[in-house]
């Protein structure tokens, strides 16, 4: 797959935040030494990792010309991944690794040929959720590419069929990894302002970045190991800042950019169940009682973006059921029993602590 390159730049520049990941980052690294496809540069940003991080990227780097190490003081995973972008070469293609997660063998060499192929923007693979270092669990997509290898979209495709995905749909994926970029596109998204503080970082980017996409392609290809656990069950107070933030932002671009899709009410439908789930949250992982909790449901509910939502007049009976008839009437009582007598966790997440707890 070499092939002869302008001004020394290699094809592909793969970056990876680091911060105390010294039981995984070996694995990440070696992944991608081990791939087929050696036309790479690796871009390693020590975040300031309190552990033995640091020194395993540096021995890397000694071993291997094509690894770079990069130290900085704690910034935060978002500031960290814009510093190894802003690190890359100005014509290549660009794709994140996170430090816990790994590359199937292949994964360079069949997405690096999609897109020369294709001259695509990005190109997005699947990925499999993997428990320890026995078990991969695939990560469900709705299967529409029929009995293609992958499928690829235009511009207008990309806005007609996939960007709805960043409005409340779940279709097209949203995370940055698992991904090949142009560099001049995940470049000018290191520009965009934070939007976020604690989650979804990477929707905020993508949201941005898919509309300006004139060539995606979209692969089975189960070509990245996304490590389960973290810290999924930790309760974060300021949750629902965030996706009042993205809700915001989501309305921002439905204007920049019209879709043949209701997109207002999937956004809307989407707000109403995050403002749920920060319920659910506040009371099963926050410990609130029943007076905190009551003035958490009275907050929620009056926050005009909430109140839109919930009043949007298609209604929806996704969610809980009778959480969005009341909000409406203000019913705050009967939101705090539905909160309290609702499992916090899906059969999917059960089903996943059932096998860790056996390993």
């Amino acid at each position: 797959m070499s092939r002869q390159k302008k001004s020394g730049r290699l094809p592909i520049n793969i970056v990876v935040p680091v911060y105390n990941a010294e039981n995984t980052i070996k694995k990440c690294v070696r992944s991608v030494l081990g791939q087929k496809f050696k036309d790479w540069r690796l871009i390693l940003v020590d975040d300031g990792s309190k552990d033995s991080s640091g020194r395993i990227c540096d021995g890397f780097a000694a071993k291997d010309g094509r690894i770079r190490v990069f130290h900085q003081e704690n910034s935060g995973s978002t500031a960290t991944r814009q510093k190894g972008i802003a690190l890359c070469d100005d014509d290549c293609y660009i794709m994140t690794l996170d430090a816990d997660d790994y590359l199937r063998p292949g994964a360079l060499e069949k997405m690096y040929r999609y897109a020369r192929e294709n001259d695509a923007d990005m190109v997005k693979c699947e990925a499999v959720r993997c428990v320890g270092t026995k078990i991969s669990i695939p990560i469900p997509t709705p299967d529409h590419r029929e009995e293609h290898q992958y499928k690829v979209y235009d511009h207008q495709a990309v806005l007609d069929e996939l960007y709805i995905s960043y409005f409340g749909i779940t279709k097209f994926p949203a995370s940055l990894w698992a991904t090949l970029y142009k560099s001049e596109l995940l470049k000018a998204a290191a520009q965009f302002p934070t939007t976020v503080k604690f989650f979804a970082d990477d929707l905020t980017v993508s949201i941005r970045i898919l509309p300006e996409c004139q060539t995606v392609v979209w692969a089975k290809d189960k070509l990245y190991c996304y490590r389960l656990g973290g810290n999924t069950n930790r309760f974060m107070p300021h949750y629902f800042d965030d996706c009042l933030a993205i809700h915001e932002l989501q309305h921002e671009l439905i204007k920049k950019y019209p879709m043949p899709q209701d997109a207002v009410y999937y956004a809307a439908v989407q707000l109403k169940n995050e403002a749920y789930e920060h319920l659910l949250n506040c009371y099963k992982l926050g410990g609130y009682d029943d007076e905190k909790l009551l003035k958490e449901i009275e907050y929620i509910c009056n926050i005009p973006q909430v109140v839109t939502a919930v009043n949007h007049p298609r209604g929806d009976s996704s969610g809980c059921p009778g959480f969005r008839e009341a909000a409406k009437e203000k019913r705050y009582a009967d939101i705090l029993a539905l909160v309290k007598t609702t499992d916090v966790e899906s059969g999917a997440k059960k089903l996943i602590k059932k096998i860790v707890s056996k390993l």
